[in-house]
């Protein structure tokens, strides 16, 4: 056999083995998912680092809200209000977040200069209240929200803590200074949740003046009317028991 004819039959062998290869991979899925995986390699599935933050998330509103309510000690601040974002506030240096149901009072955020804690404001005229500045507030924080907000008319907030004095029972008349802060004879106090109100010139029938429970709204309602005496067990600044006299 010659040399010629033996390399003929080999470039043969050689092309129907290369034809057979093309053949079985076009009819093969598998085949070509492979290879596209192969083409592909190196491409990271991880979303990328220069990728957008989602919408809503601080960093991507890029203002200053803070993922948590601003840390700091509970308590009662008094100091200016100042505006730092929606529904974010600061009183004094102490920052807090408005929730829906913060209690917003005073003639210096909305209402009648004349009934200064008679009426509930929003949490947008707080906002703008804010925002407008030089307004003085009383605010009292529980973990970083405000429960309650406060403001006088002409922006006088009231003390941060229990006004100081000798405790004991003082009797005298009633003077209303601001929601739940009075004073008896010269002796100011505050009212709290618990205080055992009693009168009937405070609430109910006044033939029986000490039958009755009140509410420390009713007692804010009869100290501004004057003229009511009445006798205050105090201790470290609250009253304890509030007594109409005859």
């Amino acid at each position: 056999m010659s040399l010629s004819r033996t390399r003929s039959r080999t470039l043969a062998a050689v092309g129907f083995l290369a034809a057979t290869g093309l053949f079985l991979t076009a009819c093969d899925p598998d085949a070509d998912a492979a290879a596209g995986a192969s083409s592909s390699a190196g491409v990271s599935d991880s979303p990328s680092a220069s990728a957008p933050a989602a919408s809503g998330s601080p960093a991507a509103s890029g203002g200053a809200d803070a993922s948590e309510p601003p840390a700091g000690a509970d308590g009662t601040f008094s100091g200016t209000l100042t505006f730092l974002a929606p529904g974010k506030l600061l009183v004094g240096e102490r920052a807090f977040w408005v929730a829906e149901d913060t209690v917003i009072q005073g003639a210096g955020i909305c209402g009648d200069p004349e009934t200064p804690g008679a009426e509930n404001c929003t949490s947008d005229q707080l906002d703008d209240t804010a925002k407008a500045g030089n307004t003085k507030a009383e605010v009292s924080i529980k973990k970083g929200i405000a429960t309650k907000v406060f403001a006088a008319e002409g922006g006088g907030g009231d003390a941060s803590e229990p006004p100081a004095g000798s405790d004991g029972t003082f009797s005298g008349t009633l003077t209303f200074l601001a929601p739940g802060k009075l004073l008896v004879g010269e002796r100011a106090f505050w009212v709290a949740v618990d205080t055992d109100i009693r009168g009937g010139d405070i609430c109910g029938d006044p033939e029986s003046q000490s039958a009755e429970s009140c509410t420390p709204d009713e007692l804010d309602e009869a100290a501004k009317a004057g003229n009511l005496n009445v006798e205050v067990t105090i201790k470290k600044g609250v009253a304890e028991r509030v007594a109409q006299q005859s």
